[in-house]
C-alpha cells in the first residue's frame, strides 16, 4: 500500500511504475489516510525507500505503532530508526527485499522488530524535542555562553 497525499507529478510517477509492474494488482494506492496508526498496526511492515527524509516521521510512527520498519540507510533514517528496524544500503533493492522477507516470513524476526521498534520509538518525545530545540536557540543567542542547565547539563 502506498499511503499519503500525492500531487499530479507524484501520481504520474507512481502510475508509471505500476504500468511496468508484473503484479500491479498487489499495490493499493490509498492516497490520504485519516487513521495512520490503524494502518500501521494492520501492516506487516513499513518500507521506507525514499532517497531523502528530513526526519523520518513515518518510520517513527510505524515503530511506535508496533510495525516493523525496513528502510534504506540514507539521510535522517538511520538516526531515527537506529536499532529499532532493519537498515540496508541506500538503493540496494535486493537487500531490502531479503530484509523484508525475513521480517514477514520469520515470526521470531517479526516479534523482535516489534519489540526493538517500540523501545526505539519510546526514546523520542515532543518534550525532548522541544528541550533540544530550546538548547540550540540558547546556544545560538548567547554565542555558546548560555547556562549549563539550558544546554542539558546538571
Amino acid at each position: 500500500m502506498i499511503a499519503g497525499r500525492q500531487d499530479d507529478w507524484m501520481r504520474a510517477q507512481v502510475q508509471r511504475v505500476l504500468d511496468r509492474a508484473r503484479r500491479p494488482d498487489l499495490v493499493d494506492v490509498a492516497g490520504y489516510v485519516d487513521d495512520l496508526p490503524s494502518l500501521y498496526r494492520g501492516s506487516a511492515a513499513l518500507v521506507v525507500t525514499s532517497r531523502h527524509e528530513g526526519f523520518g516521521l513515518p518510520a517513527l510512527e510505524a515503530m511506535a505503532s508496533g510495525t516493523p520498519v525496513v528502510a534504506f540507510a540514507n539521510s535522517a533514517i538511520p538516526e531515527v530508526v537506529g536499532d529499532g528496524g532493519t537498515l540496508v544500503a541506500d538503493g540496494d533493492v535486493p537487500a531490502l527485499v531479503r530484509a523484508l522477507r525475513a521480517v514477514i516470513e520469520d515470526e521470531d524476526a517479526g516479534r523482535s522488530h516489534v519489540a526493538r521498534g517500540l523501545a526505539r520509538a519510546a526514546q523520542f518525545s515532543w518534550r525532548r524535542s522541544a528541550e533540544a530545540h530550546a538548547a540550540v536557540y540558547v546556544e545560538a543567542a548567547t554565542g555558546g555562553r548560555g547556562s549549563r542547565a539550558s544546554r542539558g547539563g546538571a
